[in-house]
């Protein structure tokens, strides 16, 4: 589908001056389509289509740095026997033949409808995962009051250091719609960890019509992309967040996580707790099994601009300051009141 709609609306080709007008009126996003990548170029495909599919979207990708990862499924994956196809020829061409008939443009389809649609298969989705589905996807009501508290507005930046699918940035959007605003009136940002999460996220706002600065691969925790020219945290009008789950070794980059390196960096652990070299954590660190209480223990986390706002999702659990490093729950209770993280400001 996704495909498709991206085929539609910048499969076209224009003059210079049409892109920058394009580009002017600041409601539309421009991709390239390489040549023979096009969606004709797969729908006159008789055989091995799905080889014809992946290298079409792989050439998409590697045409359009913010389309990178986001094309992750391989049509012409061999079967597991070594004879045929994963997905048989046939059922691929009987998919693509279906989509053709489904005019995706513009003209026929709102961004909004399709953008739409798009977060319903992501909730239903969420549904038959269970527990699994709140690593990337938080229950709309609640976005939705989160985003009416913290009130964004037009010319600010906001942003998600656990982006999941990317329902913040499209609500906050919302929100200036509702108001009487226009949606690219505000900046997006986000950062998600995980590659298959983030390729949702960055397709999610594309079909909300959103132009958003997603980073995806690195944890907000150990590898803020984020930063300033002078090396230091960037900073935002509005931060909103759903906190990860428990890690066992938070404090770890994926890279490193393997058994010979976490076994000599839980000792490390123990002996000198997280260096940040970002100076967030001022109310001490959480210990090994709780980075599910990690993120409100660090205000800096929320990269907030001067008198910013951020609206954080946590579970009962998760509300009260860590107390096993860094000092005890009395005493780091004193410390949010004194500093107004845990006020509401």
């Amino acid at each position: 589908m996704f495909f498709k709609r991206l085929e539609k609306e910048y499969g076209r080709t224009f003059t210079e001056a049409q892109r920058n007008a394009l580009r002017a009126r600041g409601d539309i996003h421009r991709f390239t389509i390489p040549k023979d990548c096009h969606w004709s170029d797969v729908l006159k495909t008789s055989e091995n289509i799905g080889q014809v599919l992946t290298e079409s979207m792989r050439g998409i990708a590697n045409a359009n740095k913010e389309l990178v990862g986001v094309f992750t499924v391989d049509w012409n994956q061999p079967a597991p026997d070594g004879k045929g196809k994963l997905i048989a020829n046939e059922v691929v061409s009987a998919l693509v033949q279906h989509f053709h008939t489904v005019n995706l443009s513009n003209a026929n389809v709102q961004p909004d409808v399709i953008g739409r649609a798009y977060e319903y298969l992501i909730k239903q989705f969420a549904d038959d995962a269970g527990a699994k589905a709140g690593e990337f996807f938080t229950p709309p009501e609640v976005v939705d009051l989160l985003v009416r508290i913290v009130e964004p507005q037009p010319g600010e930046a906001i942003y998600d250091p656990t982006g999941g699918s990317g329902g913040m940035l499209i609500h906050a959007a919302d929100f200036l719609i509702e108001n009487g605003s226009r949606p690219e009136f505000l900046r997006y940002y986000a950062q998600e960890l995980n590659w298959s999460t983030y390729a949702i996220a960055r397709i999610n706002v594309i079909l909300h019509g959103l132009e958003a600065d997603i980073r995806g691969g690195k944890s907000t925790l150990t590898d803020p992309q984020f930063l300033k020219s002078d090396g230091s945290l960037g900073r935002f009008d509005v931060v909103l967040a759903n906190f990860p789950f428990s890690d066992d070794h938070w404090w770890l980059a994926p890279e490193q996580q393997t058994e010979e390196q976490t076994k000599k960096a839980k000792k490390a652990f123990s002996k000198e707790g997280f260096q940040d070299k970002y100076h967030r954590f001022i109310f001490g660190t959480a210990g090994r099994l709780r980075r599910l209480r990690l993120h409100p223990a660090h205000r800096r986390l929320d990269q907030r601009r001067g008198a910013g706002r951020r609206g954080l999702s946590a579970g009962r659990a998760v509300s009260r300051p860590a107390g096993d490093r860094g000092g005890n729950r009395r005493v780091q209770r004193r410390r949010h009141a004194e500093d107004e993280a845990m006020q509401g400001r």
